[in-house]
């Protein structure tokens, strides 16, 4: 993936706290295999 990704409350939270650590590490691999993340203000107060 080169394009930049947004990454939602589900995203985000799965990464933050690995309560499943496969959909950590999914979360992990979407990001790090992206050129730029945006994170919007919205999912920031959600998390």
């Amino acid at each position: 993936m080169k394009d930049p990704v947004a990454i939602n409350t589900n995203v985000l939270v799965r990464l933050l706290v690995n309560d499943d650590p496969e959909q950590a590490r999914r979360a992990a691999a979407c990001i790090d295999a992206s050129s730029a993340c945006f994170i919007p203000i919205t999912v920031l107060l959600e998390s």
